[in-house]
């Protein structure tokens, strides 16, 4: 009975080890091109919002650096355009093994625009999920912010 036991404790774990190792169900990764005064901005904001519904959040300065199915969403912000994304984060999305992990928020500089637009894998530029709105931080803008916080939030809780 005990090499039995020993034997479903081995099978266990070879078969339930990898399942946890490779998937993070409330782990986000931020992945920024640049360590800017938005970009600090965005890393704070993200840590309250999505600490708040339960996720643990880190970042990156280095898309490089990220390994396909280590997180459960890996959210890249493209905030140095005004239309499209930031080259270096360009050649990151399409680039990665697993892009339905992808989640991009592509804020667009000089944009006075306080829409937001979600984008679908078929309209994005880089064939993701995501939303794109203005760059601007004013008290104005605070309720364009907060409904592609939103956005985003919905989508981890639909995943």
């Amino acid at each position: 009975m005990k090499a039995f036991s020993r034997f479903l404790f081995l099978a266990v774990l070879a078969v339930g080890v990898p399942a946890v190792g490779f998937s993070a169900p409330k782990d986000v990764l931020l992945v920024f091109s640049a360590n800017s005064e938005i970009n600090r901005h965005l890393y704070s904001l993200m840590g309250d919002a999505l600490g708040n519904n339960g996720y643990h959040v880190t970042a990156t300065l280095q898309p490089g650096s990220v390994i396909p199915g280590k997180y459960k969403t890996v959210v890249v912000f493209s905030t140095r355009v005004t239309s499209g994304l930031e080259p270096s984060l360009e050649a990151f999305v399409k680039g990665y093994a697993a892009p339905a992990e992808i989640y991009l928020v592509s804020l667009l500089s000089r944009s006075s625009d306080l829409t937001v637009t979600k984008l679908s894998k078929a309209a994005s530029p880089a064939g993701v999920d995501g939303v794109a709105a203005a760059t601007q931080w004013s008290m104005a803008s605070q309720s364009m912010h907060s409904e592609w916080v939103q956005a985003l939030i919905r989508y981890l809780k639909a995943k």
